[in-house]
Formats: C-alpha cells, sequence, structure tokens
C-alpha cells in the first residue's frame, strides 16, 4: 500500500509541476483535470488555460446542471470519449459531429446556469466537459480567445 501511495504521490507531484495548459500549432492540449466528485468547484482559469471535468458514464436521458460565474470570457465545450481526443489534440472540433452542439456556449462571460439532456441517440457513454479559455488555430476567431 505504501508504494501504490508513494507512487501516487509522485505521480500528483509531476503533474501539478506541469503547464496547466498549452495550445501551439497542432499541439496537444493539457486541462486542469476535474470529475463530479470534486464539484462544486471553483477554479482559476487564466488566460490560455482550459479545465476538463469528467462527468463520468451518463445514461440518455440524464440531466446535468450547475451554476457558473467568471469574469472573463470563456467557452463551454462538451464532448463524449469518442471525440475528446479531436479537441486535446487541436483537430478541428467546430463540428456537430464531434461537439455537442446544443451544450456549447462560446465567449460566455457572468452568471448564469447551464443544463444539459444526454441524447438519445446513443447508449450510456462517458462525458467530458470543457471550460475553455485558449485560442485555438481552429477557432477562426470564434469563441473565447
Amino acid at each position: 500500500m505504501r508504494r501504490v501511495s508513494a507512487t501516487l504521490l509522485i505521480a500528483l507531484l509531476l503533474v501539478s509541476s506541469a503547464p496547466l495548459a498549452q495550445a501551439g500549432a497542432k499541439g496537444v492540449i493539457s486541462c486542469i483535470n476535474a470529475d463530479q466528485s470534486m464539484m462544486p468547484a471553483s477554479w482559476d482559469l487564466d488566460d490560455q488555460s482550459c479545465v476538463r471535468v469528467d462527468l463520468g458514464e451518463l445514461e440518455p436521458g440524464d440531466i446535468i446542471s450547475f451554476d457558473l460565474t467568471t469574469d472573463s470570457e470563456i467557452d463551454i465545450l462538451m464532448f463524449s470519449v469518442n471525440s475528446i481526443s479531436v479537441y486535446q489534440n487541436e483537430q478541428s472540433y467546430r463540428s456537430d459531429s464531434i461537439w455537442e452542439r446544443n451544450s456549447v456556449f462560446e465567449s460566455f462571460n457572468g452568471e448564469g446556469s447551464w443544463h444539459w439532456t444526454v441524447p438519445d441517440d446513443r447508449e450510456m457513454t462517458r462525458w467530458y466537459l470543457v471550460l475553455d479559455n485558449l485560442a485555438h488555430p481552429q477557432d477562426g476567431g470564434g469563441g473565447a480567445q
């Protein structure tokens, strides 16, 4: 058990010393990772950073909601487990076949409530919510930058 604890501690130290986010031309995006067990949560989302929240495996028809307050523009994005890698690999993710358009809010700023119903066009699926404050090469000036 000590070996597992020590290994986990070392891994956490390595992860915490890594940059919070990187979005070069066709790079790999590294977001701050979170999951539902950490909610409610508060993050300081610096310019050129992001938070990826693992919402877990959700059934069709499940409803997810939360309140959000921000003092700078961010993008609220939703991806299934099958498409999150497109976003993280800096590929073109602005497509209905990649992101969940009904859940996307670009350039959100202020206070609001966000809610989303898991689509019924697929079986139980793992979902990721991304709070994005990155300028992406493929954004074409859209979204928070």
